[in-house]
């Protein structure tokens, strides 16, 4: 009688990741988080020779081609544990101290926009392989991965999310590299710490989101199925959008008219230690409003739909996005 097959569990499965110090060349994770969804994958391409001879295709004529890994990773976000992804994503920071005499446990790593970004990362996938009965307890590596794009988003009753984008190198297979991987115990950043502010004001969203797109793209060549580093391939985007009640026409005109204004989301936790509180900030220093949606679909309120992109200005003194997260790490 076969033996009885037991599946790989979702409940057990994690991620983690490590820095690379060469583009390709598989690391040990040293972070690992507790994620929501992720979809990382390898595809290799498939090649027909073509031929006008014969109505169907014949096996012979389909031969391997490019290897392509990537796929989306959704987390939900902490105060920490995750800081690495976003010097990933952003490319700079810098570690300050806000307040050394009354919160000398406070740090605030500031991440902003660079033109190169760091060496890849690892990716780390456990699929829950314990019970398999050949290979058990082996991960998904997945080498030479670079964030494409990065996206936040946080709604009424909802915890702030991140959503990456990732592309890579390589998939292989290994055991797994922690029987316990170790989790970040940090406080989660929730609905309720969160201000939207508008040239200044809170603007009362139910809603925003915020992403930054590096747009990546693979790089292949002949004499190899696996890319290289993959590069940037056209200017980055920072963009996103918020919701909130239509309640005046001077609102909605500055929303349609103005030239420019300052975006900033801000979520604010626990407190450390003298005026100083765990948080996380999004800052663009001028954004455009690209659309105003009004929606008129029920009896009950009037919402407006406000999409928006960011730009640095023609001093170079601001980024399209800056991040700043204080918590009590010091280091990222």
């Amino acid at each position: 009688m076969a033996t009885l097959q037991k599946p790989g569990l979702g409940m057990n499965s994690w991620v983690g990741f490590g820095q690379e110090s060469s583009f390709g060349t598989a690391v040990t994770p040293t972070e690992y988080i507790e994620i929501e969804s992720e979809t990382l994958m390898k595809e290799v391409q498939r090649i027909e020779a073509m031929s006008i001879l014969r109505r169907g295709t014949v096996d012979n004529k389909i031969i391997s081609g490019a290897v392509q890994v990537g796929g989306e990773v959704s987390f939900p976000v902490q105060f920490d544990g995750w800081l690495l992804l976003a010097y990933q994503a952003f490319g700079s920071y810098t570690t300050s101290q806000p307040d050394v005499t009354n919160a000398p446990t406070a740090y605030k790593h500031s991440f902003t926009l660079a033109d190169v970004l760091p060496a890849a990362l690892t990716f780390e996938v456990f699929r829950d392989t314990t019970q398999f009965t050949t290979e058990p307890s082996k991960s998904f590596v997945y080498s030479g991965c670079k964030i494409s794009k990065m996206e936040f988003a946080c709604a009424v009753n909802e915890v702030l999310k991140c959503s990456m984008s990732v592309m890579g190198r390589n998939e292989a297979r290994a055991s797994r590299s922690t029987a316990t991987p170790s989790f970040s115990n940090s406080e989660y950043a929730v609905f309720t710490e969160a201000i939207v502010s508008y040239n200044g004001n809170d603007v009362e969203a139910s809603n925003f989101s915020i992403s930054l797109e590096n747009n990546l793209a693979y790089r292949y060549k002949l004499g190899s199925a696996y890319t290289r580093e993959p590069s940037p391939d056209s200017k980055l985007m920072a963009t996103g959008s918020f919701d909130m009640e239509f309640q005046s026409w001077d609102q909605y005109d500055d929303f349609v008219n103005t030239t420019e204004r300052a975006l900033t989301v801000t979520f604010t936790g626990p407190l450390i230690a003298g005026s100083i509180y765990k948080t996380i900030k999004f800052t663009c220093a001028q954004i455009f409003i690209e659309k105003v949606k009004l929606s008129l679909d029920k009896p009950g309120r009037i919402m407006m739909t406000i999409d928006y992109r960011a730009f640095r200005n023609t001093a170079q003194t601001s980024n399209e996005i800056l991040l700043e997260i204080t918590n009590t790490n010091a280091s990222i």
